[in-house]
């Protein structure tokens, strides 16, 4: 039986060189080559990347991670 359940989504860029020692208010945050996943429930499920098409930001799911790399990603990035 399919159901629609409501669900939050949310696309995260992380980065190896990105610190919170490092982050002001106000500040541009310049972070070359990201990993971008997109999590369903605070779970990474996706990984994707981004583009800008006609003024919008875009995000393309590239891949499903797997049971293993899902709770990797989440115990290392702390999500």
């Amino acid at each position: 039986m399919e159901k629609n359940i409501k669900v939050n989504l949310e696309v995260l860029l992380v980065s190896e060189n990105l610190r919170t020692g490092s982050l002001k208010s106000d500040m541009e945050i310049q972070i070359d080559n990201p990993a971008v996943y997109v999590t369903v429930n605070r779970i990474p499920f996706f990984r994707a990347k981004l583009k800008s098409e006609g003024g919008l930001n875009l995000c393309r799911i590239t891949g499903i991670l797997d049971t293993d790399e899902s709770l990797q990603t989440k115990e290392k990035y702390l999500i």
